[in-house]
């Protein structure tokens, strides 16, 4: 910073404390939401179903959507004087759901791992709005918006397991109830 300005201060009547916290929270958002985008766009490429082309550009609205979502959670992180984490590293250390390298499930078990970490992430984000909306009301409105457009996703999700799960009942690997979750890996 250079000498001649007055001040790198931040005064926008949210107390640092609170700051702190809610950018703690909202990396942590950062982290898993770049990691469900990641594994969007892996199943994306690699879906391999009589419902290709359905998954596929599922797939692809999925990871389009959680892209700028990262975007727009980090540059809340930077509006409240804090710094995004921005590494792979850092995306794996903190996220609460886990990627899957190495593996190229049927379409059954993409959606529902998607499915499942979605939940996940509607689920933290609930628990951390109790919080953050009592201090920041901006903040507590990004993650409203969050929950809404997820839930919707979640939905799409789990309307294109209804059909497909006839189709998988002999697959050994699937179960909607079952499907992985990951919120054991809470810091």
């Amino acid at each position: 910073m250079c000498m001649e300005c007055p001040t790198n201060t931040i005064n926008i009547g949210v107390a640092d404390k609170d700051r702190n916290d809610i950018a703690k929270k909202l990396s942590v958002l950062l982290a898993t939401d770049y990691m469900f985008f990641t594994k969007a766009y892996k199943y994306h490429w690699n879906v391999r179903s009589p419902f290709f082309s359905q998954l596929h550009a599922l797939f692809e609205t999925l990871y389009e959507a959680h892209f700028a979502s990262v975007d727009e959670i980090a540059e809340r992180i930077r509006t409240l004087g804090h710094e995004a984490p921005g590494t792979l590293a850092e995306f794996i250390e903190q996220s609460i759901i886990e990627e899957t390298p190495g593996f190229n499930p049927s379409e059954c078990f993409m959606l529902a791992e998607l499915l499942g970490d979605l939940e996940t992430i509607i689920q933290q984000m609930r628990k951390d709005l109790s919080t953050i909306e009592k201090s920041d009301i901006i903040s507590g409105d990004l993650l409203v918006g969050k929950i809404k457009a997820y839930e919707k996703e979640a939905w799409f999700l789990r309307s294109h397991l209804e059909i497909v799960e006839d189709e998988c009942e002999d697959e050994e690997e699937f179960s909607i109830e079952e499907a992985p979750k990951k919120a054991s890996k809470k810091k």
